[in-house]
């Protein structure tokens, strides 16, 4: 019992002795200060504070954006042609006897349907999606300077919704592809399309 009120002791002691070593090698009131937050390089902080703005990272602007991007984007617009079978009950015997035509005959329709794409390269290949183009016969682009060019599908990827196109023309605008591997959740994004056939809307969003 002895034993261990000795040691409690000894404990008691060292401690008194350690804070009067710090309070005797404290800093002095000479010394600099301890910086504050707004003293701090511009280097990302360890702490979980928003920055303002972080190196290599410039401001976003949109509209810059809009007028660099947006003359490589165009407007597509295709004719799209079906078959269906028409059916005529009650003038099946006319068309049997004058035209010889069977009740269950085809009639072709024809429609419009409209889209966005962007030029990938100066010589004219555009990009767009495989559901815009894949029943189409005849494809129309046009662009922001209002030229119109007639499109031919080289290739369509329905499984990625895909497809190519290729138009004649020389030093026409274009953007080049970016890599959405180094793309993070959390950035911004921009998108210039022609929705239901209105000439280059913007809309800004959020991965």
């Amino acid at each position: 019992m002895k034993k261990y009120i000795l040691l409690v002791g000894i404990g008691f002691l060292v401690g008194l002795i350690a804070a009067g070593m710090i309070l005797l090698t404290g800093p002095e009131e000479t010394g600099s200060p301890v910086s504050n937050s707004s003293s701090l390089p511009n280097e990302a902080s360890p702490n979980l504070y928003a920055q303002i703005s972080q190196p290599g990272r410039p401001e976003l602007d949109f509209s810059a954006i809009v007028e660099k991007v947006g003359p490589a984007v165009v407007a597509i617009e295709v004719t799209i042609v079906e078959r269906r079978q028409v059916l005529d009950f009650d003038t099946e015997d006319f068309w049997d006897r004058f035209f010889g035509i069977p009740r269950g005959r085809e009639q072709e329709y024809r429609s419009k349907s409209y889209g966005t794409g962007f030029i990938i390269s100066e010589d004219g290949y555009i990009i767009t999606n495989n559901h815009i183009v894949e029943k189409a016969v005849d494809v129309k682009v046009t662009t922001l300077q209002e030229n119109e060019y007639k499109a031919e599908i080289i290739g369509t990827d329905p499984r990625t919704d895909v497809a190519l196109l290729k138009v004649k023309g020389e030093n026409l605008p274009f953007v080049a592809l970016g890599n959405s591997d180094i793309l993070r959740v959390g950035e911004w994004v921009l998108a210039i399309g022609n929705p239901l056939g209105f000439a280059h809307t913007v809309t800004a969003g959020i991965v």
